[in-house]
């Protein structure tokens, strides 16, 4: 059995980027506050794709996570990362973290940032040891404890 192959993502795979992503985090439902992925559109990851990108993961012929990824000044912003609850513990999620590097490394950014749910202990984890380091904490619109930890993994 192979491991994922992650491609990136064209704008004719909207549909299906926006599937895994609604799939993905439809069993984070329990989130506080609640996650904004159910709120994104064919039309939301369409701007994503004008700005920036998306991956797709496909393990044994079955597409089983995405991820999204968009310019910022000094970095490259990782975002949406979705893997399907049948193919979690597979290797999915790491590929497309280091697909999303690989996009990085081409555009010329210095390092990767992502934010992490606080409720979320097992991301925070999972980035961890994959060389992210907090730099900062902060929270949604109406919160007054931290909801979000932010992320950065230096490439250079």
């Amino acid at each position: 059995m192979s491991g994922p192959v992650v491609r990136a993502a064209g704008p004719s795979d909207a549909s299906l980027v926006l599937r895994l992503i609604h799939d993905s985090f439809a069993s984070r439902s329990a989130l506080v506050p609640p996650s904004g992925a159910g709120k994104e559109t064919v039309d939301s990851i369409g701007a994503v794709l004008a700005v920036g990108g998306a991956g797709l993961a496909v393990l044994e012929d079955e597409p089983a996570g995405a991820v999204l990824w968009q310019p910022r000044d000094d970095s490259l912003y990782l975002g949406r990362l979705s893997v399907l609850p049948q193919f979690r513990q597979r290797g999915i999620a790491g590929a497309l973290v280091e697909w999303v590097e690989a996009q990085a490394r081409r555009l010329g950014k210095p390092a990767v940032t992502l934010g992490v749910r606080v409720s979320l202990p097992e991301n925070f984890e999972l980035f961890s040891r994959r060389g992210f380091v907090e730099i900062s904490r902060s929270a949604h619109p109406g919160w007054t404890e931290p909801t979000m930890i932010e992320m950065r993994k230096q490439l250079v």
